[in-house]
């Protein structure tokens, strides 16, 4: 390379270092800097960066004059810099990985919220009147909490070369994003990337460059259920290659930063009903162990910090500590407040506009909402008399009304500005405008809108302008689940035109509940023809159930055709019961003899009960042949009830060859190998350094030889803790307690926790609390909760009161819960309810199921009603569904009709289903969208 070149370079490198330099004399980040020099925020993060190209003579002008540092010579580095640019071979190399400099990147685009605009001292801020650019909008100073040192230490981990996954899960608007951005800072000075995929979907640009993810960067899967949750499989193969890249060395360090919602990380972390499909398998398993909980409050720590800030005069955290409510300080500064307020007040236009775009979401439409959709679905929100006094522009008002901005930058729901080169989003028809609700009002509405079930013209708006398969697959679900059945057949239609065969077999489910059945078995057959047989197998159940044999056993081979002996096997159960293993084995071998190899195994099995083991294992040795090595196992269990060793072990050798490690592992287990060797060993008088590191096989089997695993000498014990809890077990209460006053000095929750029933059960009340809130301030209030109910048992109520009120304020959801029952218990039901709605709000309705059943028990009904619709709308229809089995029970078939389809509305049509067998109600055709039965279609 030419020498003049080098001088560049290095004359480059010196314009940046004084520049830093000055930067951190000032103690400003380069947001504050790009202020003072009245300059873009990118433009500053390009002039820092080692990858941009040389800043213009004004934009290092500026920053000298901004930064108090002598211009000329910055301004003469900068020319001799500028004589040579920096050769193309660089920006290649730049191009050839996905993401940017972190330092170029803007926090607000990657979905940080802003923060509301306060009016400082000087008078700046909001009071200007100006438009401000987006660049120019500052952050609020950060605020330490729990969950950023989990962060911390996962950053230290990338930094020393592992890869590593964090998932941070928490309400709308509690700091997530903001969390991980923060995080990250820290890597942007050793030139780490960050790459957000989002053009065009978010998970269609994940999955097609996941693979050029190189070292050292940052993947930033904000709101995680658009890329994880992604329909058709698309989440969970994107599950696997996040996998895949976090345990390939050669591309590490990466940190890939999730954020999630309560809902979605319990809907993908939950076990599949048995049974029943397992579609989140690969991200249950990539979550496991890397979530981190934000929690909706401020802990008492950080609130200390952020009233310092304010004292000290930072004017964003002023406004938050003076206005905002139970700690919420990041919900109110991301604007929660006022965008409620304006949702409140919303002229009735407006606020339908809002509903539909909020049941838009909830029920499974994507971000992007098409303004064709909003306008067609928001009629049927209006009430006669307030469409009736509408103008023609109504809904061009309503829309305005809806973007009015609060604090400057957030609104109710806000345009989509697409660049002339990004490609239209799936949802939207045509290029038409799209729409965005805004986080907390969707948060909102979900908690607030779970039991309406949305009217006629948002089915059919959604129907003709919605084209996402997985959109629409998702809505038709939800009608379904809230009987509006005819809508979900139409969505259902769509779908399937586009080939989708899981489409296909929801439409047969459909076709048999309303009774057409030859359409029912024509739409499952095809379904099946083309790789679904669920409906075949549900067609199946249903037709043995009603007594329709032939036509069950029909459509059971004709499922055992297209690839799946699942229905065969139900079939087979059923027939089993009622006409004897004999009549379900003939089943399995006619679909043996017709080629279905798959169900040799259940059929030796059936064999061996009937002729005994000797008559199945030529079935099971045809089952291996065919490829089936799970059934070496039991045949290898006959081999061995024979007599033949010889033949069982040939088996064991034939899987290990085959690579399959755990059947080999079973069958040695079953054969006992290596355990009869060291049967004879005194286990209880063994000599640990002997068999160190010696591993033992078949420990499970009848007590002969050592558990499967390493035999180690014991270490000793230096945990204070622990040797407390010896001491404890051997009754020496004074040296327990001196060693958990020694650990409780340290900070140990441990010993905090275990002192506070001693000094209590000592009589010394005052030092129990105290180590019960040092445990709290600490993240643990169990000491608070635990030595409440001592109180409360011992019958004093105010200090019960006062505890559980200490720990609901330090705590969670679970510590609010914990005083709303002290509350119920001591006769406050006001109170109890009131608390009892505030938890539910935050997830966990479960209270409030509880709380009906007491009402009704008393015979509140009115009450027992009130709290289960609470529950419904926060989304838990259980406490309702009880409620209308009750009622059904005592006669009072209006009420619990009523109240059945208030649970249908809110997804859970069971209920209604149940009730109508009852009562001779027919609502097989389903129910149209004001509650009432529909007609045949």
């Amino acid at each position: 390379m030419a020498s003049d070149q080098l001088d560049s370079r290095a004359a480059l490198a010196q314009l940046r270092r004084e520049l830093e330099a000055g930067r951190i004399a000032m103690r400003l980040d380069k947001t504050a800097l790009a202020r003072r020099a009245d300059l873009g925020r990118t433009t500053v993060s390009n002039a820092f960066s080692h990858t941009a190209e040389v800043p213009s003579a004004d934009t290092v002008g500026a920053l000298a004059r901004a930064l108090r540092l002598g211009a000329r010579s910055l301004l003469n580095l900068r020319a001799t810099a500028a004589a040579h640019q920096i050769g193309a071979d660089s920006v290649d190399e730049v191009r050839e990985t996905v993401g940017l400099p972190i330092e170029h990147c803007d926090p607000h685009d990657l979905e940080v919220h802003p923060a509301i605009e306060t009016i400082d001292r000087s008078g700046a801020g909001a009071k200007a009147g100006r438009r401000r650019r987006r660049e120019d909008l500052a952050m609020p100073e950060y605020v330490h909490r729990a969950h950023d040192d989990e962060l911390a230490g996962l950053v230290a981990a990338v930094r020393a070369g592992r890869s590593c996954l964090a998932v941070l899960v928490g309400s709308s608007s509690t700091g997530k994003t903001r969390a991980c951005w923060e995080a990250v800072q820290a890597l942007a000075a050793e030139g780490w990337r960050l790459w957000h995929p989002f053009d065009p979907t978010r998970v269609e640009a994940a999955l097609a460059d996941l693979g050029r993810v190189g070292p050292n960067t940052v993947v930033w899967l904000n709101e995680a259920q658009h890329y994880l949750g992604a329909a058709r499989g698309r989440g969970e193969r994107l599950a696997a290659g996040l996998h895949t890249l976090l345990t390939d060395a050669a591309r590490a360090p990466v940190l890939v930063l999730a954020t999630l919602w309560p809902q979605y990380a319990d809907m993908y972390t939950g076990q599949p009903r048995p049974g029943l499909p397992d579609p989140h398998k690969q991200v249950r398993e990539l979550f496991a162990g890397r979530l981190i909980a934000v929690p909706d409050t401020f802990d008492p720590a950080a609130l200390r910090v952020a009233e310092g800030m304010a004292a000290a005069g930072d004017s964003q955290w002023a406004h938050a500590v003076a206005h905002a409510r139970d700690g919420r300080f990041t919900q109110y500064l991301a604007g929660a407040p006022e965008l409620l307020l304006r949702y409140d007040a919303a002229a009735p236009a407006t606020r339908a506009v809002l509903h539909a775009a909020m049941d838009a979401r909830r029920l499974g439409v994507g971000l992007h909402l098409p303004m064709a959709f909003l306008a067609e679905a928001a009629e049927d929100y209006l009430t006669d008399a307030e469409f009736d006094v509408l103008a023609d522009d109504w809904f061009e008002e309503a829309l305005a009304d809806a973007g009015r901005p609060v604090h400057g930058k957030l609104s109710p729901l806000h345009s989509i500005r697409r660049r002339r080169s990004e490609r239209v989003p799936s949802s939207a028809t045509d290029a038409g405008p799209l729409y965005r609700l805004a986080d907390y009002l969707e948060q909102h509405g979900r908690q607030r809108r779970g039991r309406h079930c949305p009217p006629r013209s948002f089915w059919d708006a959604a129907h003709r302008h919605l084209t996402d398969p997985g959109e629409l697959s998702r809505l038709a679900s939800a009608a379904d689940a809230r009987l509006r059945l005819y809508w979900a057949y139409q969505l259902w239609c769509k779908v399937a035109d586009g080939g989708d065969a899981s489409a296909l077999g929801r439409l047969a489910d459909l076709r048999e509940t309303v009774g057409d059945g030859d359409q029912a078995e024509q739409l499952a057959l095809r379904a099946g023809r083309l790789g679904s047989t669920e409906a075949l197998q549900a067609l199946i159940g249903h037709r043995e159930s009603s007594g329709d044999h032939a036509s069950a056993e029909r459509l059971a081979f004709e499922a055992v055709d297209c690839g799946d002996p699942g229905g065969l096997m139900e079939l087979a159960r059923l027939r089993g019961r009622t006409a004897g293993i004999d009549v379900a084995a003939d089943l399995y071998q006619q679909a043996v003899d017709a080629g279905a190899t798959s169900l040799l195994a259940p059929l030796a099995s059936l064999r061996a009960r009937t002729h005994g083991y000797e008559a199945a294992a030529d079935l099971y040795q045809q089952a291996v042949d065919s490829g089936d090595a799970s059934s070496r196992i039991p045949l290898a269990q006959i081999h061995l009830r024979s007599g033949n060793r010889e033949a069982a072990v040939a088996l064991h050798e034939q899987a290990v060859d085959a690579g399959d490690t755990g059947t080999a592992t079973q069958l040695a287990e079953l054969l006992e190998v290596d355990a009869a060797e060291y049967a004879s060993e005194d286990i209880a008088g063994f000599d640990p350094h002997r068999f160190h590191g010696l591993v033992f096989h078949g420990g499970g089997h009848g007590g002969r030889g050592p558990a499967l695993g390493t035999v180690r000498a014991p270490a000793p014990i230096t945990d204070p803790v622990q040797l407390a809890r010896l001491r404890m077990r051997a009754g020496e209460y004074e040296a327990a307690a001196a060693l958990y006053e020694q650990a409780a000095a340290t900070g140990d929750t441990r010993a905090l926790l275990a002192l506070v029933p001693l000094r209590e059960a000592a009589g010394d009340r005052e030092a129990a609390e105290l180590a019960a809130r040092q445990a709290a301030r600490a993240g643990s209030t169990q000491g608070l909760n635990a030595l409440a109910w001592r109180r409360e048992r011992n019958g004093d109520s105010e200090s019960a009161d006062a505890l559980y009120r200490a720990a609901a304020e330090a705590g969670g959801r679970d510590d609010i819960a914990a005083l709303a029952w002290f509350r119920e218990r001591q006769g406050d039901h006001a109170s109890a309810e009131q608390l009892a709605r505030h938890v539910a709000d935050m997830g966990n309705a479960r209270i409030l199921a509880g709380l009906v059943e007491r009402r009704e028990w008393a015979g509140e009904r009115e009450a027992a009603e009130r709290l289960a619709l609470w529950a419904a709308d926060a989304g838990d229809t259980h406490a309702l569904a009880a409620l209308v089995s009750w009622w059904g029970r005592k006669g009072l078939d209006t009420a619990a009709h009523r109240l059945a389809v208030h649970a249908a509305d809110a997804g859970n049509s069971r209920p209604l289903i149940k009730l109508a067998e009852r009562s001779g109600r027919d609502v097989r055709a389903g129910l149209e969208p004001d509650g009432a039965p529909s007609a045949s279609w």
